[in-house]
C-alpha cells in the first residue's frame, strides 16, 4: 500500500519463483521513494538458485544487491566446502 496524490493505492505482484520458501520467516519491508525490500527465506538453505524466477526471467524493476551477494557467496562456498569434507570423511 502507498499514497500518491491523497490517493490509497495497492500494489500486487505474483512470481513464480525458482524453488519454495519458508512463508513465515519471509518478509518484506517498505522504504522510502516506494522501494520494497524483500526477504525470501529458502526452504532448502543455504543454496543459491540459478535464478529467482522459475522461467529464467529478469524483470527490468528488480535488481541484484551485489554487496549481498558477494558476502553470501563466500558464506555458501565455506558451507558447501565443509560438506564435501564430511562426505569425505564418511
Amino acid at each position: 500500500m502507498c499514497r500518491n496524490d491523497k490517493k490509497l493505492m495497492k500494489y500486487e505482484v505474483t512470481l513464480d519463483l525458482y524453488e519454495c520458501v519458508h512463508d513465515e520467516l519471509s518478509y518484506f519491508e517498505s522504504e522510502s521513494v516506494g522501494r520494497l525490500y524483500v526477504n525470501l527465506h529458502k526452504l532448502d538453505a543455504p543454496i543459491k538458485w540459478k535464478s529467482l524466477l522459475r522461467d529464467n526471467k529478469k524483470l527490468s524493476n528488480m535488481g541484484v544487491w551485489w554487496e549481498l551477494l558477494e558476502k553470501h557467496e563466500k558464506e555458501l562456498e565455506e558451507h558447501n566446502s565443509s560438506d564435501s569434507d564430511d562426505e569425505d570423511a564418511a
